[in-house]
C-alpha cells in the first residue's frame, strides 16, 4: 500500500510541475506534446518493443495516459480551487478532499485495469520494464525541470 500511494504522489507532483512549467513558459499544449513525444521514445527504447508488440502496445498505452491524465487533472483542478480560495467552508473543503481522494483511487484502480491489459499484450518482464522506464523517465523530467529552474533563479 505505502508504494501505490508513492506512485499516487509521484504522479501527482509530476502532473503539477509539468503544468507549472508548460504555464510558466508557453503554451501547456505544446509542452504536453514535446513531453509525450519525449516519453514514447524514452519507453520505446526501454522497452526494445518489437513490431508487432509496438502495434497492439501503443494503442492501449495512450488510452491509459490519456484516462489517467484526465484523472489528475480533476486532481489538480481541486487543488487549485483549495489553494486560490481561503475562505472556503468546511463542507466545502470536505467535498474537495473526498474528490481527490476518490480520483486517487481511481487512479489506482485504473492502473491494476490497464496492468492487466499490459500483460495481454507484453510480455510480464516487460510489463514490469514499463512501469522503471515511466518512473526514469520522470525523475530525469524532473531532473531537468530542477536545473531549469536553478538558471532562471540566478
Amino acid at each position: 500500500m505505502n508504494t501505490l500511494k508513492r506512485y499516487i504522489f509521484f504522479g501527482f507532483f509530476f502532473t503539477l510541475s509539468v503544468w507549472g512549467f508548460a504555464q510558466k513558459n508557453g503554451n501547456l499544449n505544446s509542452q504536453r506534446e514535446q513531453i509525450q513525444s519525449q516519453k514514447i521514445a524514452f519507453i520505446s527504447q526501454q522497452l526494445a518493443l518489437t513490431p508487432n508488440e509496438a502495434q497492439t502496445f501503443w494503442p492501449v498505452y495512450n488510452e491509459y495516459d490519456a484516462k489517467r491524465f484526465k484523472l489528475q487533472q480533476t486532481i489538480n483542478k481541486t487543488m487549485k480551487q483549495v489553494n486560490l480560495d481561503e475562505n472556503l467552508a468546511d463542507k466545502e473543503l470536505n467535498d474537495m478532499a473526498n474528490t481527490i481522494l476518490n480520483t486517487q483511487l481511481q487512479l489506482s484502480q485504473l492502473d491494476m485495469e490497464y496492468h492487466e491489459k499490459f500483460k495481454k499484450v507484453l510480455p510480464i518482464k516487460k510489463v514490469v520494464k514499463l512501469y522503471a522506464a515511466e518512473r526514469k523517465f520522470k525523475n530525469i523530467l524532473l531532473k531537468k525541470l530542477g536545473n531549469q529552474r536553478e538558471f532562471s533563479e540566478e
